[in-house]
């Protein structure tokens, strides 16, 4: 099990992880869905997040931008995503973030089934500030983020200067480059 931040890295097999607490850090979450309402869904969750991480004033979400399924089964249908950054307002254990969104994730009808089935909403950490997490359940950031342009353009509008651990391009930049952007459309 290893833990990072920045350039500090520990490893332990005894690391409690659900007791790390990082300070107020930028929380960059995408959220997507595919079935039902999807704009309606993704907007709801948007509502959900903010009330649930209490509101911080620097909540801020993207466009809904249209994207044909990426890693999906064949005859699934064609999502809509956005990217909602927050500063969380106390230290905040990155598991307990994960939980929080899981939650809203049942509460709005997510069956996780198959891997990468159509859902109802699917809501990711994408990143927790400069965190470096390798776990089971959770690793930050997100492995994939960088290569998803339905991630990359619409966090690069609430957070075009925020640089992904690991990565030398901010956001911005990195969203002119992805692969995929000419596939996305913004979704009214």
């Amino acid at each position: 099990m290893a833990f990072c931040h920045g350039s500090a890295c520990a490893s332990s097999s005894t690391l409690v992880l659900e007791s790390l607490y990082v300070s107020t850090s930028l929380a960059l979450i995408a959220l997507g869905a595919n079935l039902g309402d999807p704009p309606a869904q993704v907007r709801a969750a948007f509502a959900g997040v903010r009330e649930a991480f209490g509101a911080p004033d620097t909540f801020r979400v993207s466009s809904l931008w249209g994207s044909r399924p990426v890693d999906c089964p064949p005859e699934a249908p064609d999502f809509v995503n956005a990217v909602c950054a927050l500063e969380l307002p106390a230290p905040t254990p990155p598991l307990e973030i994960l939980d929080v969104l899981q939650a809203l994730e049942s509460a709005a009808g997510r069956v996780r089934s198959v891997r990468n089935a159509p859902r109802h909403l699917d809501l990711d950490l994408i990143a927790f500030g400069a965190l470096q997490l390798d776990l089971p359940r959770l690793s930050l950031p997100h492995p994939r983020a960088h290569e998803r342009a339905f991630v990359v353009v619409p966090a690069a509008e609430v957070a075009s200067g925020f640089t992904l651990p690991g990565m030398d391009l901010a956001l911005g930049a990195l969203a002119l480059r992805v692969p995929g952007r000419e596939g996305l459309w913004r979704h009214e």
